[in-house]
């Protein structure tokens, strides 16, 4: 099984608890609802609290490994981020990875930026505050493409591994645009009275975890004489292997 991994070319999250904050050189890319924790505050703006994050990935470096890398024309993609924080997660959630309809801007912001970095992407914006709206805040997608999603059980890795194959397929055919992924919770805990909080390692991350996309393809070849044993009712054992090899 050959594998092979791109990183992103951007990435951000964007708060609808701060509709113009962006947040694209933070280390950490978050994904919650906050709503549980603020329900009890008077303060304006405090709701709704929810996250989402945006992940783009180069169409030329997708088209190349699609194109030019990959062998045959069967293989498998799936986005992979890495869990940095959990906090109040549910015994069971879903995570969706839906594909983004229009151009964004990262920013240069953090989201522990005081004054607010507003120079880039946000709930409000695709770029700086106050100029190229959302048509629905919070990001736009295409209504008539289907994403993908990951449910997590309580015995689950927290660690994002989804299969995204069919929108990789579609912006390689140019069957779609690509401005990257969109990733959420699912409706049953976005803006919901609960607080969840998963967040994960960005591109500007410090440690060796960002995000990556995994191509992966069967490159194996089969050079012996003999037909190969395409059943499953067989047994593959090896004799007199040692317990330790120096």
């Amino acid at each position: 099984m050959a594998v092979y991994k791109i990183f992103p070319e951007k990435d951000t999250f964007i708060l609808s608890q701060y509709p113009a904050q962006n947040t694209g050189l933070d280390e950490i890319l978050d994904i919650s609802n906050y709503n549980g924790i603020n329900i009890n505050s008077s303060a304006a703006g405090d709701l709704p609290a929810v996250t989402r994050a945006l992940i783009q990935f180069k169409t030329t470096d997708i088209n190349n490994v699609v194109n030019n890398i990959i062998t045959g024309s069967a293989f498998s993609t799936n986005l992979k981020l890495y869990l940095a924080n959990a906090e109040n997660a549910p015994l069971n959630y879903t995570l969706e990875a839906n594909p983004v309809s229009g151009a964004w801007d990262m920013g240069t912001g953090r989201v522990s930026d005081d004054p607010k970095t507003q120079d880039g992407c946000s709930w409000g914006w695709r770029g700086e505050s106050g100029s190229n709206a959302w048509s629905s805040s919070g990001g736009d997608l295409y209504t008539n493409k289907s994403g993908s999603s990951q449910t997590f059980l309580y015995t689950s890795d927290k660690d994002i591994s989804m299969d995204v194959t069919n929108m990789v397929k579609l912006w390689n055919s140019s069957s779609i645009d690509n401005h990257g992924f969109m990733v959420k919770h699912s409706a049953s805990i976005e803006f919901s009275s609960s607080f969840v909080e998963t967040s994960y390692f960005s591109v500007d991350t410090h440690t060796i975890y960002p995000p990556t996309l995994e191509f992966k393809w069967d490159d194996s070849t089969y050079t012996s004489s003999l037909p190969p044993i395409t059943g499953s009712d067989f047994i593959l054992s090896f004799t007199n292997l040692k317990q330790e090899f120096e």
